[in-house]
């Protein structure tokens, strides 16, 4: 890339449809457009664990959101959805879920975000499931 372009902006005609610009050094103005199916991006799983109580639907969370999430209950995955032996995000709450049955007291219910079997349709999706973006 010369001069003009870094300097212009005219870098933004020169890649393909699809395609994003990335950096290739540290070094100002090294960069290339690239097929965005190239990047390698790890995002951190977050998880928490709670013991409930009886008769226990309504669980806060206090370190994941709902956003991403995989709910299990004594190592079993339970989906999301709106059946007794699902759980449904709160609608206005991010930090709150509905669990479909209450569980015996003292299960254990164990919430991973950013779990690759979670229910985030597009993972990166805005910033619910990034916390340092």
């Amino acid at each position: 890339m010369d001069q003009q372009q870094r300097e212009g902006g005219q870098h933004h005609s020169r890649g393909t449809t699809g395609q994003t610009l990335r950096k290739t050094s540290n070094a100002d103005g090294d960069i290339e457009w690239a097929d965005p199916t190239d990047a390698n991006i790890t995002v951190d799983t977050i998880s928490e664990q709670q013991l409930l109580s009886d008769s226990q639907t309504i669980v806060d969370l206090a370190v994941t959101t709902t956003y991403g999430l995989a709910v299990y209950i004594e190592g079993l995955r339970i989906n999301q959805g709106s059946g007794a032996d699902e759980w449904q995000p709160d609608p206005v709450i991010e930090t709150r879920l509905t669990l479909g049955q209450s569980y015996t007291e003292g299960s254990r219910i164990l919430c991973v975000q950013n779990e690759p079997a979670g229910s985030a349709p597009a993972p990166l999706e805005r910033s619910k499931t990034c916390r340092t973006c």
